[in-house]
Formats: structure tokens, C-alpha cells, sequence
């Protein structure tokens, strides 16, 4: 009984104390903490002054960051942090699990206040490795999961064009499945070969939710892995 109790309280100190600190100038620190199962975000000055940033929770798990950067985009400044946390999900034919973490990543662009950008966040979305149960390989690789990874497609002119919305189709290099979300283990609906042109509706992940026009004219609408076109190759 004493130890049920001594493992509770530990529990409860634990979830409702952890703290930690990002300096990302002299005067602009992230700050996370732990409350009650939730962490909470908040952008501070480094010293006394902060404001909450945003709050994240997820179901069996506490989410934790795993890297934070700042980056300045078209004169315009931005905060990049990137959650993960552990994921049990697994698809209903028990073929495809996450391995290891789940990442999601998360933008805010700081003027005088910093609020989320949609836009970008959305661009890098979330997601983890994805194994498969019997051979144990992976099968699709999430690639957004280090900090170096995110900083090179921001660098890359794939990325500048989309923020400049001017991309607006593409062609497919190598045969591709058109699925239903952007996951690999969601339902295909169709296929693409090479030289087959779309239309760009949406990206995340390098994921492109297209629109291709089939033999009978009537446009099929799914996603793509962005690596079996030209679209993600613009370095």
C-alpha cells in the first residue's frame, strides 16, 4: 500500500512539475511544462516575463518537445517546435506499425505576439516511421523528425515555391498509388505512371494531394508520396 501510494505521488509530482527551457536568443526562451497530463508552451523573454504559447494533449501519452529553432522567412520571423510522443496505433489488417515516436510539428510567426501559422505547420504535418509487423523494415520513413531535415526544405527552392504559391501541378517519375489520406497504410483508390501530369491541391509531410484527370475526364482526387514526381527534387 505505502509503495501504491509512494509510486502516485511520484506520478502526480512528475506530471505537474517538469519544466524545461529553449533559449533561442538572449531574449526569446520556449518553456515547456508538464501539468496534469497537458503540456504547455510558452514563449518568455528568458527571465520573469512569458505567455502561453499553445497547450497539447494526447491520448495514452504526454507529448514532449524534441527540438525548437527560429527562422526568419521573407523578413518574417518564425518559431519552430516539434512534439513527439508515443503512438500504439496500428492499422486494421495488422500489417503496418509506428516505430518508434510520433512526431508532429507545430509554426507560430512572432511580430509583437507570435500566433500559429496554419500554412506552414500544415506543410510539415506529423507522423512517424512505419514498420511492418512480420519483416520488421520500415516501410515509410516521416521526414520531418530532425531539426536538419526541416531546416533543408526550407532552404530548398520546393519549399520556396510553394510559399509563393506557384506550385501548381506536377509529373509522376516513377509508378505511383493515389491513396485515400496522406498515409501509407490508408486505401488506395487508384494509380499513377511515369509521365502522368496533375494538379497540386494541397502538401504535407511531402505528400501531395492531387487532382488527376483519368481517361474518362472525371479528375481522381488523393494523395501521393511527393518523391515519386519531379515536385520535391527542386533543390
Amino acid at each position: 500500500m505505502k509503495k501504491l501510494l509512494l509510486f502516485s505521488i511520484l506520478f502526480f509530482v512528475l506530471c505537474n512539475s517538469y519544466a524545461k527551457d529553449y533559449p533561442l536568443t538572449d531574449n526569446i526562451c520556449i518553456k515547456s511544462e508538464v501539468k496534469n497530463s497537458s503540456l504547455f508552451i510558452y514563449k518568455s523573454d528568458c527571465n520573469k516575463k512569458k505567455y502561453l504559447l499553445d497547450k497539447f494533449e494526447v491520448p495514452n501519452d504526454i507529448p514532449e518537445i524534441d527540438f525548437v529553432f527560429l527562422k526568419n522567412i521573407k523578413d518574417e520571423r518564425y518559431i519552430f517546435i516539434s512534439l513527439k510522443y508515443s503512438e500504439d496505433y496500428r492499422d486494421e489488417t495488422n500489417k503496418i506499425n509506428y516505430a518508434g515516436k510520433y512526431h508532429l510539428n507545430y509554426v507560430y510567426q512572432c511580430k509583437k505576439e507570435c500566433t500559429f501559422d496554419k500554412k506552414i505547420s500544415n506543410f510539415l504535418g506529423g507522423g512517424g516511421d512505419l514498420i511492418d509487423i512480420h519483416t520488421k523494415k520500415v516501410v515509410y520513413a516521416f521526414p520531418y523528425k530532425t531539426s536538419n531535415n526541416v531546416e533543408k526544405d526550407l532552404n530548398s527552392n520546393f519549399f520556396k515555391i510553394w510559399f509563393n504559391n506557384q506550385l501548381n501541378d506536377g509529373i509522376v517519375k516513377n509508378k505511383t498509388e493515389i491513396y485515400e489520406d496522406a498515409r501509407l497504410n490508408s486505401k488506395k483508390i487508384a494509380y499513377l505512371i511515369s509521365g502522368d501530369k496533375f494538379k497540386i491541391i494541397d502538401i504535407t509531410s511531402r505528400w501531395l494531394n492531387i487532382s488527376y484527370a483519368g481517361r474518362n475526364k472525371k479528375p481522381i482526387i488523393g494523395w501521393i508520396r511527393c518523391e515519386d514526381t519531379n515536385v520535391c527534387n527542386n533543390k
